[in-house]
């Protein structure tokens, strides 16, 4: 006579409970050698050497190798790191974390390539298209190539300058926190940036198809605080001074250049000046509150911007700009839905 459901079931539940005890014991043994084991890897680099290797697919050598243990895996620290066949790509001081646990994962990487203190530039040709530039150079191409199959590459302690001269900006971030992952043709990125290291900081997120130049970015935070960020914020003679609140930015990008602009930000405390006039004071504007829903986006040889919700508050009155549509092309065309 077979068993009620609910006994059996009881039974299953006890066996998984067995099971998985049994797995932590193998696990926290298996973890407990490693970590007893890894001081040998530093009188044997040349095993390290030989399993980075074919990890990357294509030859990996250092220089020097230290190594620690983390509560995330074994942490290989290495000095004079290149990548690929002949001088390849020079890296130099590098890590190379195994992540015993979260690799394991569908969709993660057994390794992370951390790069720390590395000096990037972001820069805007005179089409409008970006370019990173400040990566370690490769003698074969683009060196995401020799890196992407070391897994996700970090970058801490980073500083990144800013040169857009068709905006009027020559700026540098003193420190960034950067993720980024390459998976074929995608490119997945994650930044954390401070204007100033004692100011609120950023974040960004971009997906973008590295060959063609499509994909889409995101640029946010709550709070954020503008007063800080000034010298990067400037297009068309206006600069934007201050102002608090909630930012978030959607931004899509073909062939590295944007087409597409989306907001939904409520700032306070906003201030804007104008372009400075020979012989006059500086004009700006101060608002108490900004509520803004909008979207530009390139049409042809010229653009539109779309205004679903617009609230401008100086003072107790508040002026109220929702429905408002521009088209800038041959003609100017300016409607509104009140």
């Amino acid at each position: 006579m077979s068993a009620p459901p609910r006994l059996r079931l009881r039974r299953i539940s006890r066996h998984f409970v067995a099971a998985c005890a049994v797995g932590l014991v193998v696990l926290a043994l298996l973890v407990g050698t490693l970590s007893q084991l890894l001081p040998l890897a530093e009188r044997h680099p040349q095993a390290i050497a030989a399993w980075l290797s074919e990890r990357a697919g294509q030859p990996v050598r250092f220089e020097q190798l230290d190594t620690a243990w983390t509560r995330r895996g074994p942490l290989l620290q290495l000095k004079g790191l290149r990548i690929g066949a002949g001088q390849g790509l020079a890296i130099g001081e590098a890590e190379v974390l195994v992540s015993m646990y979260s690799g394991l994962l569908p969709g993660r990487s057994l390794t992370e390539l951390r790069l720390r203190g590395l000096a990037l530039d972001l820069q805007q040709a005179s089409d409008g298209r970006w370019s990173v530039r400040g990566l370690p150079q490769s003698s074969s191409g683009d060196p995401l190539d020799a890196l992407r199959r070391l897994g996700e590459l970090q970058v801490i302690g980073g500083r990144l300058g800013v040169h857009a001269p068709g905006l009027g900006v020559d700026a540098t971030l003193p420190r960034i926190d950067l993720r980024l992952r390459v998976d074929g043709d995608r490119l997945r990125v994650g930044v954390r940036a401070w204007a100033q290291t004692d100011a609120l900081p950023l974040t960004a997120v971009l997906d973008l198809d590295r060959r063609h130049g499509n994909g889409q970015a995101w640029l946010g935070a709550d709070p954020v605080d503008f007063k800080a960020w000034s010298p990067l914020l400037a297009a068309g003679g206006l600069r934007l001074r201050e102002g608090k609140g909630e930012l978030n930015l959607w931004l899509v990008l073909r062939d590295f250049a944007p087409v597409a602009l989306t907001t939904d930000s409520d700032l306070r405390e906003v201030r804007i000046d104008g372009a400075p006039l020979p012989g006059m004071t500086t004009p700006g504007l101060q608002l108490q509150r900004v509520q803004a829903r909008l979207r530009w986006q390139r049409q042809g040889d010229g653009w539109a911007l779309q205004v679903p919700r617009l609230r401008l508050q100086a003072g107790p009155d508040q002026q109220q700009l929702d429905g408002l549509q521009v088209q800038v092309g041959k003609q100017l065309r300016i409607s509104s839905g009140a």
